[in-house]
């Protein structure tokens, strides 16, 4: 619309930034099962300098006095002489007791010394997972992004793991990485037959904002409005492609054309001025059909109905009069043809629109052939054959400006 306002930046949306509640567990869960794992070993070989405050750390710890247990278990790591399966087994549980403490920068720490063990070797994928789980939770972005990937050289490809490193790139401010990290996830997802989610496609979105990368930029938020549409996201998407196109009566009318598909005309000013720019275009038959519209969705009305009803009586009077002379003479022309065929779309009959549009197109000759293709669509789309619609929306091309609107068609729902 001409007074279109650009919607909110959604590259500030903070909300993506939390782990999931699994891996938010990740780090408690597998530092509880790493230790247990190890001190179930333990009776082989512990002295009893070691292990005596061990035991007593442990009974703390079942007891839920994790703040005792770290202090006993502090007094075992400060004992000299302690042999490489003694101080790996005193190193995980202070790891865990730090990651059940909430110190995860301590939790991290731990688990890195124990790591380096002949003892942590059989279990070391599961240990690089924790790892990484941990020291994003301490903010420790560069490590998470190390032990994510060391995690995924030891074990395949995991998700999870892509999606610390993307999060780890995105606030450490490395935007390129993070956009790339997010590229990656999405067009896995993607070749999957799977949705990406929507906070990767955020992501994406706001790290090629940063870099100022310009078409990754639109081709997240295309992203967004397919797989996770709102009125947020659709509005964003609209006043790029208003500003795009430019922002004529004419072009200004096709943006309010994809609004009221959309479901975004929810403001009494984009009826007012969506009818009037048809009323400027010949159309009152388009103008009426908005008009009312507004009424009887509940948008119009209200303190301004008196001047609204004007606007409606106007076009419809309009409208009564065109519509008496509509096809009194045979057009001669593709472009005639066309220009009758818009006329006939406006007054909701798109059986007599679809066949002018197609004779248009066969006869050839047209200045914009993608503006008819695009008008033969929306016949199509209107009149309930969508899948007939979205076939000649896809087959409009560069370079006419019309195929970018094409485009936004297409992302419509059924």
């Amino acid at each position: 619309m001409r007074k279109m306002r650009r919607a909110a930046a959604i590259c500030s949306l903070p909300f993506f930034m939390t782990l999931s509640p699994q891996m938010a567990g990740l780090a408690l869960l597998s530092g509880a099962a790493l230790f247990y794992a190890a001190s179930a070993e333990a009776q082989e070989a512990m002295q009893a300098e070691v292990g005596k405050p061990l035991q007593e750390a442990q009974k703390l710890a079942k007891a839920g006095n994790y703040q005792a247990a770290l202090k006993e278990a502090r007094k075992a790591a400060a004992i000299s002489g302690k042999n490489d399966y003694e101080s790996f087994v005193v190193n995980d549980f202070i790891g865990y007791l730090s990651a059940r403490l909430g110190d995860h920068a301590s939790a991290v720490k731990a688990y890195e010394t124990s790591l380096s063990s002949q003892y942590a070797r059989k279990d070391r994928a599961k240990r690089l997972e924790a790892l990484a789980g941990m020291s994003y939770q301490a903010s420790l972005y560069d490590k998470t992004v190390r032990y994510a990937e060391a995690h995924m050289t030891e074990a395949g490809p995991s998700s999870g793991m892509q999606v610390l490193i993307m999060q780890s790139h995105y606030l450490a401010k490395d935007y390129a990485k993070a956009e790339e990290a997010a590229a990656s996830l999405v067009a896995s997802a993607e070749k999957a037959g799977a949705a990406p989610e929507e906070s990767w496609l955020q992501i994406q979105m706001a790290s090629a904002e940063q870099v100022k990368d310009h078409a990754a930029r639109h081709n997240a938020l295309v992203k967004l409005v397919k797989y996770a549409p709102s009125d947020l996201y659709w509005r964003e998407l609209l006043a790029q492609s208003s500003a795009a196109v430019g922002r004529s009566d004419k072009m200004s009318l096709e943006i309010a054309r994809l609004m009221r598909a959309a479901g975004l005309m929810k403001e009494p000013r984009l009826y007012m001025e969506a009818a009037q720019m048809a009323i400027q275009l010949g159309l009152p038959g388009e103008a009426q059909s908005i008009m009312e519209e507004g009424f009887e969705k509940g948008v119009l009305g209200g303190q301004n109905e008196s001047r609204q009803r004007r606007l409606l009586n106007m076009a419809g009077q309009l409208a009564k009069e065109d519509k008496a002379q509509l096809g009194q003479d045979a057009p001669q022309t593709a472009k005639a043809k066309a220009a009758l065929a818009s006329a006939y779309a406006s007054y909701g009959d798109y059986e007599k629109a679809v066949t002018l549009y197609k004779d248009a197109l066969a006869e050839g000759g047209l200045e914009t052939p993608g503006e008819v293709k695009l008008h033969l669509g929306q016949a199509l789309w209107a009149s309930g054959d969508k899948a007939a619609a979205r076939d000649v929306f896809a087959s409009i091309a560069a370079p006419e400006k019309y195929d970018q609107l094409a485009q936004v068609w297409l992302l419509i729902e059924k």
